[in-house]
């Protein structure tokens, strides 16, 4: 009898498990995962019912930690619930390596993520692996919505402004953007406040805190990871060469540059003086009080001058936008009340506006895709408000939309996100398309033989010289695809 009434407090138990089990995952799915912000897609207001249309996705997306990881997870979940498609999501750090084999053997994921190491949308363009894209913008909606996606992102501001953020070959489009990242230099603002030091806006100021701090606490002052120099290229250098640029009357001199021109790199065109004297201005800098000023970083990589500027060995790191989210773990359980903040290039003039560059971050869909209709379908839900919600608050990006309210869930943005948004607002934002290609490499690497300790130091002729031949054989190869630069 006691081993009955055991047995029947077991089955009745077991029941409520499942019970509770079933009802948690109605109302708490698509959220799955550690992450501890954006809980769940809060669901827009569709004004459009969308038709389930069923079969399967694949999906190759680089993530770099859980806050990313699952912030897609979410995302896909949502879509598979609006549109009964199965989306295998092919995530992590290693996951474009991974795949590569796949896009050699002409069996492609169906949409791909143009973010992380081991893609390249340029050579995938170059080899004809990607859709073009052009037609789907013309007449795609915003998912659960009869608003044009164009529409949306023109903000009213012109039938063409959405096309800002397009790298275009020709009249095609590859690489849809859906967000967009910017570079700046980070530093820890408790160290600066406990020093009474204040971060420089203009060149001017940079030079003075820059021996100041060298005098008072013998820290280098700029660090970049020497290896993967594009860091300082997009958050040192090319937002003072937009600025150089609009105050020379030659603001279209910037998209020459990020195009790849090879005119926009010739010193003896007198149209390149922007970048002239920026990197004539990026030279002195290196070289001041014997290269002191700038971090000895030239053979580390990102990990390396992460964990220094954490450690406060460097004052101040060229980094990307995504940083926050790569030193979360770190940051969540930090207890030296370490701070960490963003600022424009201060390698602007004092008759300068502090300037930033944004740039697209993508998708793409294999031109092999089995799945066209799904991976559509998915390009356009992630255009829906609340997926913008979900994924501007996991990377820290703003939104492709210019009038997105981030105030609406503002709880979900992390306090980086909110002072990088704070500091954008007050700052020249300049849009860049580009696919540069081995020509990005080599201007990474002529800052890199700008610094004194470089292994083969050189000089601005010089660096521009062998950027100009570089942008030379870009164009031959962009002609080489039947398009041009």
């Amino acid at each position: 009898m006691k081993g009955e009434k055991t047995k029947a407090i077991i089955q009745i138990s077991c029941v409520f498990v499942v019970c509770f089990t079933l009802i948690f995952l109605f109302f708490f799915e698509p959220y799955t995962g550690k992450w501890d912000k954006v809980k769940r897609m809060e669901g827009d207001a569709d004004t459009y019912v969308e038709e389930k249309i069923g079969g399967t996705l694949n999906f190759q997306c680089y993530t770099n930690g859980d806050v990313v990881y699952n912030a897609w997870l979410t995302v896909v979940n949502a879509f598979e619930k609006a549109s009964g498609v199965k989306v295998n999501l092919m995530a992590g750090t290693e996951v474009n390596t991974k795949k590569q084999t796949d896009w050699q053997n002409g069996n492609p994921p169906d949409i791909v993520s143009n973010t992380g190491t081991g893609f390249s949308g340029f050579m995938q363009i170059e080899s004809k692996s990607l859709a073009d894209l052009s037609g789907f913008y013309e007449t795609a909606r915003v998912w659960g919505s009869e608003t044009l996606v164009k529409e949306k992102m023109n903000a009213g501001k012109g039938d063409d402004e959405y096309k800002k953020y397009f790298e275009y070959f020709g009249d095609e489009v590859y690489l849809a953007p859906y967000m967009t990242a910017t570079y700046g230099m980070y530093y820890n603002g408790k160290i600066f406040a406990d020093n009474g030091l204040t971060f420089p806006e203009n060149y001017d100021e940079l030079k003075t805190v820059s021996e100041t701090a060298y005098n008072s606490l013998g820290k280098s002052f700029v660090s970049f990871p020497g290896t993967s120099a594009a860091y300082l290229t997009w958050g040192f250098v090319a937002p003072a060469v937009y600025a150089q640029a609009k105050e020379d009357g030659n603001e279209s001199y910037f998209d020459d540059f990020t195009a790849g021109k090879a005119y926009a790199y010739d010193i003896n065109d007198e149209r390149s003086a922007p970048l002239k004297k920026v990197l004539e201005r990026y030279y002195e800098y290196t070289h001041l009080n014997g290269g002191k000023y700038m971090a000895d970083c030239l053979g580390k990589n990102h990990t390396t001058v992460q964990s220094e500027l954490y450690t406060n060995v460097n004052l101040s790191l060229a980094n990307g936008q995504w940083l926050y989210s790569e030193l979360y773990n770190t940051l969540k359980d930090d207890d030296t009340g370490f701070n960490l903040k963003f600022a424009s290039s201060p390698l602007v003039t004092s008759s300068q506006k502090k300037t930033a560059v944004l740039l697209p971050i993508t998708l793409a869909i294999a031109e092999k895709a089995s799945n066209r209709p799904q991976a559509e379908a998915f390009l356009r839900f992630i255009y829906r408000d609340d997926v913008q919600h979900v994924l501007t608050a996991a990377y820290g990006y703003r939104s492709i939309y210019e009038n997105f309210d981030y105030g609406k869930n503002e709880e979900d943005y992390s306090y980086s996100a909110k002072q990088i948004y704070a500091e954008l607002e007050n700052s020249e934002l300049v849009a860049v398309r580009y696919s540069w290609g081995s020509l990005g490499e080599m201007l990474n690497a002529q800052l890199v033989a700008l610094c004194p300790k470089a292994s083969a130091p050189g000089d601005v002729s010089s660096a521009m010289s062998k950027l100009k031949a570089e942008a030379e054989k870009f164009t031959a190869q962009v002609e080489k695809m039947g398009r041009t630069v």
